[in-house]
């Protein structure tokens, strides 16, 4: 049975204004993997709230047999749709970096997430972050050349049994 909010421990860390999501984790085991997925931008979901997004990834995460998992963004501004994000300041990207590669150095296995569009700025954010591999995918990557994003397994219908381990990012 998947977890619920009865046996899931939430946390999300914001700016002070609470426009930016940083990190979001969702947590129902004590032992066992933890995941993080690398996304584009977060919607409105916090530690009380689900998305789509985020139900999506309880079910890959329980199905993959996690104990939890946390969310980092390529862009941290809280918005629904990835259409028409603002740039960020310096000092929003430092930090978001800072949770993107603590997120990094903490998860049993580090899943690339962000579809087709956001897939060269990902490239440059690892690069520039200096992440190493393993890397992993929702799925094997697309035509257009990104990793899925996990509404694609809504789309799809397809849930994979186990996230993919990527050969080489580039």
């Amino acid at each position: 049975m998947l977890p619920t909010f009865t046996t899931m421990r939430s946390k999300a860390v914001f700016s002070s204004c609470s426009n930016y999501r940083f990190w979001m984790r969702r947590k129902w085991e004590v032992d066992g993997t933890f995941g993080v997925f690398l996304l584009i931008n977060p919607s409105y979901a916090d530690a009380l709230r689900l998305d789509c997004t985020n139900r999506i990834c309880i079910r890959l995460a329980y199905c993959w047999g996690w104990r939890g998992f946390g969310i980092v963004n390529l862009n941290p501004y809280r918005s629904s749709t990835p259409d028409k994000l603002p740039a960020i300041s310096d000092v929003l990207r430092t930090t978001n970096d800072k949770w993107i590669k603590r997120s990094h150095l903490s998860a049993d296995i580090f899943v690339l997430a962000v579809g087709n569009a956001y897939h060269d700025e990902m490239k440059s954010i690892i690069a520039r972050l200096g992440l190493s591999e393993p890397f992993y995918a929702i799925d094997e990557k697309n035509k257009e050349g990104g990793y899925p994003h996990p509404m694609s397994c809504l789309f799809r219908n397809k849930y994979p049994k186990s996230p993919t381990k990527i050969k080489c990012l580039i």
